[in-house]
Protein backbone atom coordinates (compact mmCIF):
# COMPACT_ATOMS: atom_id res chain seq x y z
CA UNK A 1 0.00 0.00 0.00
CA UNK A 2 2.96 2.58 0.79
CA UNK A 3 4.23 1.59 -2.33
CA UNK A 4 0.97 2.73 -4.56
CA UNK A 5 0.70 5.61 -2.08
CA UNK A 6 4.48 6.64 -2.97
CA UNK A 7 3.74 5.73 -6.83
CA UNK A 8 0.90 7.63 -7.07
CA UNK A 9 2.29 10.92 -5.54
CA UNK A 10 5.00 10.89 -7.42
CA UNK A 11 2.55 10.79 -10.88
CA UNK A 12 0.88 13.39 -9.30
CA UNK A 13 4.11 15.91 -9.00
CA UNK A 14 5.25 14.99 -12.60
CA UNK A 15 1.77 15.33 -13.85
CA UNK A 16 1.76 19.28 -12.09
CA UNK A 17 5.16 19.71 -13.31
CA UNK A 18 4.12 19.28 -16.90
CA UNK A 19 1.15 21.02 -16.77
CA UNK A 20 3.16 23.72 -15.24
CA UNK A 21 5.75 23.33 -18.48
CA UNK A 22 2.83 23.82 -20.54
CA UNK A 23 2.17 27.36 -19.64
CA UNK A 24 5.61 28.44 -19.67
CA UNK A 25 6.14 32.46 -19.63
CA UNK A 26 8.71 33.44 -22.15
CA UNK A 27 9.06 37.15 -23.04
CA UNK A 28 10.07 38.43 -26.32
CA UNK A 29 13.10 39.78 -27.02
CA UNK A 30 13.56 43.08 -26.42
CA UNK A 31 13.46 45.13 -29.97
CA UNK A 32 15.34 48.30 -29.87
CA UNK A 33 13.23 51.42 -30.64
CA UNK A 34 13.83 52.80 -34.13
CA UNK A 35 16.11 56.38 -33.85
CA UNK A 36 13.49 59.01 -33.86
CA UNK A 37 14.53 61.88 -36.08
CA UNK A 38 14.06 65.67 -34.46
CA UNK A 39 15.17 67.71 -37.45
CA UNK A 40 13.89 71.14 -36.06
CA UNK A 41 16.55 73.40 -33.87
CA UNK A 42 19.86 74.02 -34.27
CA UNK A 43 23.20 71.65 -35.48
CA UNK A 44 26.47 72.33 -36.02
CA UNK A 45 28.92 69.89 -38.06
CA UNK A 46 32.26 69.51 -39.63
CA UNK A 47 32.41 69.22 -43.24
CA UNK A 48 35.04 67.52 -45.66
CA UNK A 49 34.65 69.28 -49.81
CA UNK A 50 35.90 68.36 -53.17
CA UNK A 51 36.12 71.81 -55.55
CA UNK A 52 36.33 70.72 -59.04
CA UNK A 53 36.99 73.78 -61.79
CA UNK A 54 38.87 73.27 -65.01
CA UNK A 55 39.88 69.50 -64.23
CA UNK A 56 41.46 70.46 -61.17
CA UNK A 57 40.62 69.34 -57.60
CA UNK A 58 41.09 71.46 -54.64
CA UNK A 59 40.18 70.21 -51.38
CA UNK A 60 38.87 71.67 -48.24
CA UNK A 61 37.73 71.21 -44.82
CA UNK A 62 34.97 73.44 -42.66
CA UNK A 63 32.50 73.92 -40.46
CA UNK A 64 28.97 74.90 -40.63
CA UNK A 65 26.32 76.07 -38.31
CA UNK A 66 22.45 75.93 -38.83
CA UNK A 67 19.32 75.59 -38.03
CA UNK A 68 16.17 73.83 -39.29
CA UNK A 69 12.13 74.70 -39.32
CA UNK A 70 10.39 71.58 -39.90
CA UNK A 71 6.26 71.46 -40.30
CA UNK A 72 4.82 68.52 -41.72
CA UNK A 73 6.97 66.93 -44.33
CA UNK A 74 8.60 70.35 -44.75
CA UNK A 75 11.58 71.28 -44.04
CA UNK A 76 12.78 75.32 -43.87
CA UNK A 77 16.84 75.99 -43.20
CA UNK A 78 19.78 78.30 -43.28
CA UNK A 79 23.07 77.90 -42.83
CA UNK A 80 26.42 79.68 -42.74
CA UNK A 81 29.83 77.92 -43.54
CA UNK A 82 33.44 78.64 -43.60
CA UNK A 83 36.19 76.49 -45.29
CA UNK A 84 39.98 76.21 -45.90
CA UNK A 85 40.98 74.91 -49.18
CA UNK A 86 44.26 72.97 -48.58
CA UNK A 87 46.00 73.12 -52.07
CA UNK A 88 45.00 77.23 -52.49
CA UNK A 89 45.31 78.20 -49.42
CA UNK A 90 41.54 80.00 -49.95
CA UNK A 91 38.88 80.30 -47.25
CA UNK A 92 35.57 80.73 -48.29
CA UNK A 93 32.10 82.17 -46.19
CA UNK A 94 28.82 81.13 -47.31
CA UNK A 95 25.20 81.81 -45.80
CA UNK A 96 22.80 79.10 -47.66
CA UNK A 97 18.84 78.34 -47.34
CA UNK A 98 17.64 74.95 -48.00
CA UNK A 99 14.36 73.13 -48.22
CA UNK A 100 13.49 69.75 -48.39
CA UNK A 101 10.82 66.76 -47.44
CA UNK A 102 11.46 65.06 -44.34
CA UNK A 103 11.37 61.10 -45.18
CA UNK A 104 11.63 59.71 -41.07
CA UNK A 105 15.21 59.32 -40.52
CA UNK A 106 16.32 61.32 -43.70
CA UNK A 107 15.60 64.46 -45.57
CA UNK A 108 16.17 65.35 -49.02
CA UNK A 109 16.42 68.60 -49.79
CA UNK A 110 17.77 71.62 -52.61
CA UNK A 111 19.66 74.49 -51.46
CA UNK A 112 20.52 77.86 -52.71
CA UNK A 113 22.99 80.46 -51.35
CA UNK A 114 25.80 83.30 -51.54
CA UNK A 115 29.50 83.05 -50.62
CA UNK A 116 32.46 84.82 -51.49
CA UNK A 117 36.08 83.46 -51.48
CA UNK A 118 39.15 84.59 -49.94
CA UNK A 119 40.27 86.20 -52.62
CA UNK A 120 36.94 88.52 -53.83
CA UNK A 121 35.59 85.92 -55.95
CA UNK A 122 31.58 85.61 -55.31
CA UNK A 123 29.82 82.99 -56.52
CA UNK A 124 26.46 81.18 -55.79
CA UNK A 125 25.48 77.91 -55.06
CA UNK A 126 22.78 75.74 -56.13
CA UNK A 127 22.82 72.32 -54.77
CA UNK A 128 20.85 69.35 -53.55
CA UNK A 129 21.51 66.94 -50.86
CA UNK A 130 20.27 64.56 -48.97
CA UNK A 131 20.61 63.77 -45.08
CA UNK A 132 20.32 60.81 -42.89
CA UNK A 133 19.93 60.24 -39.34
CA UNK A 134 22.21 57.94 -37.58
CA UNK A 135 21.66 58.92 -33.51
CA UNK A 136 19.24 60.65 -32.19
CA UNK A 137 21.01 63.57 -32.21
CA UNK A 138 23.79 62.96 -35.53
CA UNK A 139 23.62 63.25 -39.04
CA UNK A 140 25.58 62.76 -42.42
CA UNK A 141 24.62 65.41 -45.21
CA UNK A 142 25.61 64.69 -48.85
CA UNK A 143 25.79 67.74 -50.94
CA UNK A 144 26.06 68.07 -54.16
CA UNK A 145 26.49 71.99 -55.60
CA UNK A 146 26.60 73.92 -59.14
CA UNK A 147 29.20 77.14 -58.32
CA UNK A 148 28.20 80.00 -60.36
CA UNK A 149 31.03 82.87 -60.42
CA UNK A 150 29.55 86.11 -60.36
CA UNK A 151 32.92 87.05 -62.17
CA UNK A 152 32.56 84.61 -64.94
CA UNK A 153 33.89 81.25 -63.52
CA UNK A 154 32.07 78.16 -62.83
CA UNK A 155 32.88 74.77 -60.52
CA UNK A 156 30.77 72.06 -59.20
CA UNK A 157 31.59 70.85 -55.29
CA UNK A 158 30.90 68.13 -53.38
CA UNK A 159 30.60 67.76 -49.79
CA UNK A 160 29.92 65.44 -46.77
CA UNK A 161 29.53 66.76 -43.48
CA UNK A 162 29.23 65.46 -39.89
CA UNK A 163 26.74 67.20 -37.89
CA UNK A 164 25.50 67.26 -34.32
CA UNK A 165 22.08 68.63 -33.55
CA UNK A 166 20.90 69.94 -30.16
Amino acid sequence: MIKTLFAAGALSILMVGGAAAADLIIEPPAVDDPVVSNWDGLYAGLTGALWLEGGVVFPALGVELGGNFVSGDLLLGAEIDLAYYLTSGNFDVGVTGRAGAVLDSAVIYGSLGIATLSNGSAYVPVGAGVEFMVTDSMSIDLQGEYLIGLNGFNAVRASTSLNFHF
